[in-house]
């Protein structure tokens, strides 16, 4: 901030007298606009662009979900990737960080027009139902394109955690999925995120999707 003083003269007039005043007044300069920086508690599409960004380095996000929110897997993820590029392992994405992003999305994209390897169909899910099946009960029944295993977690708070979460799992290879849930609370929101994978390894996640349970 810059203070620039200016001299006014008041003439009293009823008092016969000059007084001399100093008045300063205040200018702003432009100050350069700060990058948040995302970190544990973030959520929003940045969180969502970084993840989806983060599964696609080898390595870094294996559990490759897409949620939205910066919970413990991705402060996991963000830690692996500041280690394998010798910085200093945060857990957040601050401006080195940003910068070696940005460095890997670039690189990522020269490969993608380079590159002639074989590209394979990623499953693709269908959530064809989920409800309460009872006061206690409920269920979610899926398709996907390709047969594909299955990992589903839920839980009573949004945005869900899946290092919380109840999470079950159905290691088959099938093209339709069902998980039947009990022990749930009456009169409950639920909310829940699927994870499907085919035998390349290929994977897909949903967002995050909800049900409530019937009361008694």
């Amino acid at each position: 901030m810059k203070n620039i003083k200016y001299t006014i003269l008041f003439l009293a007039l009823m008092f016969g007298q000059v007084a001399v005043a100093t008045v300063a007044v205040v200018t702003s300069e432009v100050m350069p606009v700060s990058v948040s920086i995302l970190k544990k508690g973030s959520q929003g599409a940045e969180v969502t662009a970084l993840q989806e960004q983060l599964k696609g380095l080898p390595g870094v996000y294996p559990e490759g979900l897409i949620t939205g929110y910066f919970g413990t897997l991705t402060e996991k993820a963000i830690k692996r990737l500041q280690a394998q590029n010798s910085l200093e392992q945060v857990g957040f994405v601050g401006p080195k960080t940003r910068d070696l992003l940005l460095k890997l999305s670039k690189e990522a994209k020269i490969n993608d027009h380079s590159s002639s390897k074989t590209v394979y169909e990623v499953p693709m899910v269908n959530v064809v139902e989920s409800s309460s099946s009872g006061a206690t009960n409920g269920y979610v029944f899926w398709t996907t394109n390709k047969m594909t295993t299955s990992d589903l977690w839920y839980g009573t708070v949004s945005p869900l955690d899946t290092t919380t979460a109840v999470k079950v799992s159905d290691s088959s290879m099938s093209f339709s999925h069902s998980h039947n849930l009990s022990g749930l609370a009456t009169s409950t929101s639920y909310y829940y995120i699927i994870k499907v994978t085919d035998e390349k390894g290929n994977s897909a996640t949903t967002t995050e999707k909800t049900f409530k349970t019937l009361s008694q």
